[in-house]
C-alpha cells in the first residue's frame, strides 16, 4: 500500500522497516480519489529519449506515495515497475496511447466506465 485512507504507512515513512527507500524504478500505481474516481499512474524517466526512457530510474516507492497523494488518492497501491511497467488506454474515440515496458507481461488489467464512481454495473 501506498496510501490508506490518505495516511502513508509507516514502513514507507521509515527506513529500516522492510522497504527500500532509495531503489528508484520506473513505478505504475492505482489509487482512488474520496469520489471514488480511479486514478492510474504510470513513471517514467525518458528525457534521454525512447531507447534511455526504458533504463529503469526514476521514483522511490516513498516518492510514488507522496506523488498519489499529491493527486488526491484516499487509497493507492504501488503494481509492479521496472521494466514490466507499462501502460495501453483506449481513449473513448476507440484511439490508443500506449507507454511500453521493456519486458513482455502475460497479464493485464482492464478498467472500464461505470454509470457513476462507485457504482458497480
Amino acid at each position: 500500500m501506498l496510501l490508506q485512507d490518505g495516511v502513508v504507512p509507516h514502513a514507507l515513512r521509515e527506513a529500516g522497516l522492510g522497504v527500500d527507500h532509495t531503489h528508484r524504478d520506473a513505478r505504475l500505481a492505482l489509487g482512488t480519489l474520496a469520489d471514488g474516481r480511479v486514478v492510474v499512474a504510470l513513471t517514467r524517466f525518458d528525457a534521454l529519449g525512447e531507447s534511455l526512457g526504458r533504463v529503469p530510474f526514476g521514483l522511490t516507492t516513498p516518492e510514488m506515495a507522496a506523488v498519489m497523494g499529491a493527486l488526491g488518492c484516499r487509497q493507492a497501491l504501488l503494481l509492479d515497475g521496472g521494466i514490466s511497467g507499462q501502460l495501453r488506454v483506449r481513449k473513448a474515440d476507440g484511439s490508443v496511447r500506449s507507454w511500453p515496458g521493456t519486458r513482455s507481461v502475460p497479464l493485464g488489467l482492464v478498467g472500464r466506465p461505470v454509470s457513476s464512481p462507485g457504482a458497480v454495473d
